[in-house]
């Protein structure tokens, strides 16, 4: 949902897997882009989805971002002070991103942001 007149955006990526590098300036670039213009970013974290650049450039530049995780997830220090929101239930996190995004946004990653991209695009 927007707040404040702000689209939050569902944001899929991993930056795990090949092409590494790239795929880290891809999502640094996309992070800062999408605070600059005002954007609120909503992603999953757990051990297999952690976009870590993508978060971490679009807080440096001044946005909103707030992470989905299960009740186990321990926050790497690059991420300890972003805001998070912890439901245990994998289909509740996913139902709970289509409920806040109004847009979605698939980033080069694995075929598990894929998997998670779809799957919540089909609850919304």
């Amino acid at each position: 949902m927007a707040v404040n007149g702000t689209p939050t955006l569902a944001v899929f990526a991993s930056d795990k897997g090949p092409g590494d590098a790239e795929r880290a300036s891809l999502m640094s670039e996309a992070g800062t882009i999408l605070a600059r213009h005002g954007a609120r970013l909503v992603c999953l974290a757990d051990g297999a989805l952690e976009a870590i650049p993508l978060i971490t450039a679009a807080r440096a530049a001044g946005g909103d971002v707030l992470l989905l995780v299960d009740v186990g997830f321990v926050a790497p220090p690059a991420l300890a002070d972003v805001a998070v929101e912890r439901i245990d239930d994998p289909e509740a996190r996913l139902k709970r991103m289509g409920e806040l995004a109004q847009v979605f946004v698939g980033l080069p990653g694995s075929l598990a942001s894929t998997a998670m991209l779809y799957r919540t695009w089909a609850r919304a």
